[in-house]
């Protein structure tokens, strides 16, 4: 993806959420090291975890795996390059250097080293991946085609009973509709069609929308800790076929960045995507609704190496642009129901998504003798979804204000970690590999929002969002948009 771009400083104010304390990580570092009998120290270079080397080969970690690749004997890397006879490459002395080093150094002091020549950096994709990039396609949507009925449901006769036939916003409407009428406008096809605003007469109608979405993945035994700050528009037409049907077609942009933990690096991130979607009214309560997104992604990822290892100081800064691609799938139904002369609504949804995200393998440079070969990565997730909004119209002079609360329940059935697999450029067919955390199975999302729909068929709205019950990771969004009819 491309270098993310400025955001305004009053949204990153907003939508930036307390960010984890160090101490946790460091807290949930320690425990993983005890049941490993492991030591954790703090290094002026980095604070990571301490491998014990007695136990690496039985220890699921980044530091485990390369250590393991580096210190076996007679076929690891050290050991290699120590058997060739010939005249090495400057990227092999590199490395020997390297080995020296940790030959004659203490084992208590070798942790820094190995997290920094490890793929923990690589996990911080992986994550985001996994907690995100469901939710940007089939989560925009969603929120799309909700705004659809609810601007349907305000501006035709099925919703008429909740308001005062007196309110101003009734009357407003009413004036506008008879002034279309008196200038030649179209009023007719339907109830709907003679409402004022009546999305018969104008089917077609454009939207755009401003997302800010910011997260904090604290550090584990297999991830890396990080923050992640992501803008993105998204755009697009769509056409109502009748009462009952419409579908449209949208364009997403994305530009953001992760920032690792501890100044260990950091990963430009881009992403187009292209979705179609549609809904249908099977009755006046319930409705059916489906989408199918596509979308290719870049990577710019900076990875520091940066440690002391019996006083010898290492100091690379690996980089690499690896691509990706991925698409996603949702079913979606739900009942709406109309609570009279209240301006209440509540609609209560059920879906099915599912998502894959693969990162192509890729090869990291200018980093010498520490540069990795890092194998492709597909990620999958399959959720189900129960949620429940609640809304209610308040009629002003100006147009109709809805309020709105929803809460959702997502369950994943893909809980698996991903096996994140690598090797050294200079010994290609020396690979490492280790499996991060699994995801959580069971988590809920939270909402508040408000939207506006005034004359001539503008609507306007705002929206926060809130994540909990992952572990160790937090995430809150911003939305903000618009749509017109033509």
């Amino acid at each position: 993806m491309v270098k993310s771009l400025k955001r305004l400083s009053v949204f990153s104010r907003i939508t930036t959420m307390g960010r984890a304390l160090s101490f946790r990580a460091l807290s949930s570092l320690a425990l993983s090291s005890l049941a490993l009998s492991s030591l954790i120290i703090s290094s002026p270079a980095l604070s990571a975890i301490i491998i014990d080397i007695s136990v690496a080969t039985n220890s699921n970690t980044p530091e485990a795996a390369v250590a393991n690749i580096l210190n076996d004997t007679p076929d690891g890397v050290c050991a290699t390059l120590n058997s060739i006879s010939g005249e090495l490459t400057s990227d092999q002395n590199h490395m020997l250097v390297f080995c020296d080093a940790l030959s004659a150094a203490d084992e208590s002091t070798t942790g820094p080293a190995y997290t920094a020549l490890s793929a923990r950096s690589f996990t911080s994709i992986t994550s985001y991946s996994a907690n995100s990039f469901t939710s940007f396609d089939i989560g925009d949507i969603a929120k799309r085609l909700a705004s659809l009925r609810r601007s349907a449901n305000i501006t035709t006769s099925k919703s008429a009973a909740l308001f005062n036939t007196d309110s101003p916003s009734t009357q407003l409407f009413a004036n506008e509709n008879n002034s279309q009428a008196r200038d030649g406008g179209a009023t007719g096809g339907g109830a709907s069609a003679d409402e004022a605003g009546g999305l018969n007469d104008n089917r077609l109608s454009g939207f755009i929308t401003g997302t800010f979405d910011d997260a904090t993945q604290d550090e584990t035994s297999t991830l890396a800790g990080y923050e992640s700050s992501v803008n993105y528009l998204f755009a697009g037409l769509d056409y109502r076929f009748s009462d009952s049907i419409f579908a449209g077609v949208a364009f997403k942009t994305l530009s953001g960045d992760i920032s690792l933990d501890q100044n260990t690096g950091a990963i430009d991130i881009s992403d187009n995507s292209f979705s179609i979607y549609g809904s249908y009214y099977n009755t006046q309560n319930i409705y059916f609704q489906s989408s199918l997104t596509f979308g290719q992604s870049a990577y710019d990822i900076s990875r520091k190496i940066d440690f002391t290892l019996n006083n010898v100081d290492f100091n690379e800064t690996a980089v690499s642009n690896p691509d990706g691609n991925g698409f996603s799938f949702s079913l979606s139904s739900g009942y709406e129901h109309y609570y009279i002369d209240t301006g209440i609504t509540t609609v209560t949804d059920i879906s099915l998504a599912y998502a894959k995200n693969d990162i192509d393998a890729f090869t990291e440079k200018a980093a010498q003798g520490f540069n990795l070969n890092v194998n492709e990565q597909s990620i999958e997730s399959l959720t189900s979804k129960v949620g429940i909004q609640v809304s209610k119209a308040v009629s002003t002079s100006f147009g109709v204000v809805l309020p709105e609360f929803s809460a959702a329940w997502k369950h994943e059935f893909n809980t698996d970690g991903e096996e994140v697999g690598a090797a050294f450029s200079i010994d290609p067919a020396k690979t490492f590999s280790f499996t991060t955390d699994e995801r959580e199975s069971d988590f809920f999302l939270t909402s508040i929002a408000a939207s506006v729909v005034l004359p001539h068929g503008i609507m306007g709205f705002i929206q926060y969002e809130k994540l909990f019950g992952i572990d160790n990771y937090d995430k809150s969004t911003l939305n903000i948009g618009a749509r017109i009819e033509f």
